[in-house]
């Protein structure tokens, strides 16, 4: 396996930063078609 990475180099690393962030994106785009919750954000703090 490490002659496979010595010869792929940075492409190796870009191919699974990819894979990560094709996930990211599938993930957000389920969440967006799934119906809002009821509990709505609130702040913390008060403003002054």
């Amino acid at each position: 396996m490490n002659m496979i990475d010595n010869a792929l180099g940075v492409h190796a690393q870009a191919l699974g930063l990819r894979s990560k962030r094709m996930e990211v994106l599938a993930r957000n785009i389920a969440n967006a078609s799934s119906k809002p919750s009821l509990v709505r954000w609130q702040p913390t703090t008060k403003p002054p």
